[in-house]
């Protein structure tokens, strides 16, 4: 502007592109990242930042991701087996999806690398993951036992099912009353691990 006025083609347009990125501004976002359950895929995406905080507007970083279980007899190294399966995928939105399942129930360790397995790691890396049982896999369930007030239920054949070639079972008949009915199931995964007897 020259004394209030514009000179011609004021105003111009001006874009400012982001920096190279920088590990120290990336950062790991999705419950992937912190948790998962055994032998189920779970994911978490890594976004490239400048050291601005800006995310990053081209694509093509490569990252590494090494996801190994916690050794009783000692903490994380490189040496520890039985990495978990894992994958990175450039979604060509600036952020790097990544995928991957555990074998083991407990702690994991996240390395993230930038680059290959000799590239510098994202701060706070190795990250802690805790691997939960499999989530309940209703056909895999069994049931255990059921109580209504002091009297245990057994299960039998439903004579009234519909009939649909499929077997039905009942626990029979209770009197209408206040007593509650109280009935225990194990819970397994899809795999049909036992995970957890489920509350009454």
């Amino acid at each position: 502007m020259h004394r209030s006025a514009h000179v011609v083609g004021s105003p111009l347009r001006l874009e400012v592109a982001t920096g190279a990125m920088q590990l120290r501004a990336c950062e790991l976002v999705g419950e992937g990242r912190s948790f998962c359950h055994q032998h189920e895929k779970a994911n978490f995406r890594v976004l490239a930042k400048d050291g601005y905080g800006n995310q990053l507007t081209r694509v093509g970083e490569k990252f590494l991701v090494l996801i190994r279980p916690e050794m009783k007899d000692r903490p994380w190294c490189e040496g520890n087996e039985g990495p978990a399966d894992s994958s990175v995928r450039d979604d060509c939105d600036v952020s790097y999806a990544v995928e991957y399942t555990c074998e083991t129930i407990g702690r994991h360790y996240v390395s993230v690398r930038h680059g290959s397995a000799d590239g510098d790691e994202l701060p706070g890396s190795p990250f802690v993951l805790r691997c939960l049982p499999g989530s309940a896999h209703l056909a895999s369930c069994r049931f255990v036992a059921a109580h209504h007030g002091v009297r245990a239920l057994m299960l039998e054949r439903d004579l009234e099912a519909l009939d649909d070639g499929k077997e039905r079972l009942s626990l029979g008949t209770v009197g209408a009353c206040g007593v509650k009915l109280k009935v225990q199931v194990r819970l397994r995964d899809k795999q049909g691990v036992a995970t957890r007897m489920s509350a009454s």
